[in-house]
């Protein structure tokens, strides 16, 4: 990475993070940090939930704020459950049905519940694992913190921190997401680029995107969406936020349109978000949403159009990659291909339609895939000379192999 390498530099475990790094910036100058925290997270859009009617509200940093505690792997659910033998206070609470869960921070004020939930090196699986965690927590804050003995909470809001993107409010039922580069620009605010904590922020943050990019280059198993969905809810969502997102699937729009809808029906589907997707991505196997939709209302018999290729995103993603093709098909994909789509599509054969020629059936059967792009919007650059419309490849095929004009 081109600087010496300390040890604390290789430090991985969250805790170092959620229970060192980030409680000394909240606990800064006696509170002083919360405070500017609270502001500062306003300032970026982060809400709160009123506690009775659940309706969005400020977190009241603007407030006069009169206490503060700051608590880290609280486990609130346990803690009362033992001290409620010697407390009788406590006894009222109700913790029979309550989740032990111990979110990583946890900001009480005079009148706010902060929790924030939090991952750095370690990729979180999909989507819905941690929405299921915050909903168990959810669960503790409306059941045991708002109703504690002695305070008069009026609002929470629960908070996702991680490094990786691809996240959001919506999609996680919190009031607020951010990243740990987030966490390092508030720090470098607070206590200025040449503080030991700052410089830790920026140096994990660093580390995370070097070793993140690295991982991804050689193909391990770094997860590069955000969930999967069954068929109706991936549905749904598309009819919720359009070309907003991506759909993978194995060989792209063509594929799809060949696929049988009942197995289509069957599968679940994986996603991500077009502007900050997760990951490296090969643009033959993602489609965009509206894209998508379109194929299945039309294998529907919902009568939509075809649909509109999305060339800024495979053009731009193709080229990142080196690739000046929308596709590649086995020879019956791309009979078939043709066969749909005719002259619209234009199919690469190096040496172009002499060399098609030339090649014997056994040749063509061999061959391992073969390119294809749109003919009036190609990915460029291209040498047309190795390029052939598709009703000169099918007469040079049907010739050459007859038994695929019937396939």
């Amino acid at each position: 990475m081109g600087t010496k390498i300390y040890i604390d530099d290789l430090s991985r475990t969250e805790r170092y993070y959620t229970a060192t790094l980030l409680p000394y910036l909240l606990l800064y100058n006696n509170f002083e940090g919360v405070l500017k925290f609270l502001r500062w997270l306003e300032n970026k859009k982060v809400y709160a939930l009123d506690a009775i009617s659940d309706t969005p509200c400020s977190l009241g940093a603007r407030q006069r704020i009169s206490h503060i505690e700051l608590i880290t792997e609280m486990d609130i659910v346990r803690d009362v459950k033992f001290y409620s033998r010697f407390i009788p206070g406590l006894r009222s609470i109700n913790t029979n049905k309550a989740p032990s869960l111990r979110p990583d921070i946890v900001i009480l004020t005079n009148s706010l519940v902060l929790v924030i939930e939090a991952k750095f090196f370690h990729n979180v699986n999909s989507v819905n694992d941690i929405r299921n965690q915050l909903s168990e927590q959810k669960k503790v804050i409306k059941s045991i913190l708002l109703n504690f003995p002695g305070y008069s909470f009026d609002r929470y809001s629960q908070i996702f921190l991680a490094e990786r993107t691809g996240f959001s409010e919506q999609d996680l039922n919190c009031q607020g997401v951010l990243t740990w580069s987030d966490i390092r620009d508030f720090s470098l605010e607070l206590l200025g680029k040449s503080h030991y904590v700052s410089k830790r922020l920026a140096r994990a943050v660093q580390m995370y995107s070097a070793t993140n990019q690295y991982s991804s280059d050689s193909n391990t198993d770094s997860v590069n969406y955000v969930s999967k969905l069954p068929f109706g809810e991936i549905i749904r969502k598309i009819e919720d936020v359009g070309d907003d997102i991506i759909i993978g699937f194995q060989g792209g729009i063509s594929e799809l349109w060949l696929a049988n809808l009942e197995a289509l029906r069957k599968r679940k589907y994986k996603w991500d978000y077009r502007e900050k997707p997760i990951g490296k991505k090969n643009p033959e196997n993602w489609i965009l949403g509206t894209n998508f939709l379109s194929v299945i209302k039309s294998k529907m018999g919902e009568g939509y159009p075809e649909p509109a290729i999305n060339y800024r995103f495979a053009e731009s993603s193709a080229q990142a990659i080196g690739n000046n093709y929308r596709g590649k098909l086995s020879l019956e994909g791309i009979v078939r291909k043709c066969q749909k789509e005719g002259d619209k599509i234009v199919i690469g054969y190096y040496g172009g339609l002499k060399k098609l020629k030339q090649a014997s059936p056994s040749e063509l059967r061999n061959r391992k895939a073969y390119k294809w792009d749109w003919e009036n919007s190609p990915i460029l650059p291209k040498q047309w000379k190795n390029w052939i419309s598709c009703s000169d490849f099918l007469e040079v095929v049907f010739e050459k192999i007859p038994s695929l004009k019937h396939y």
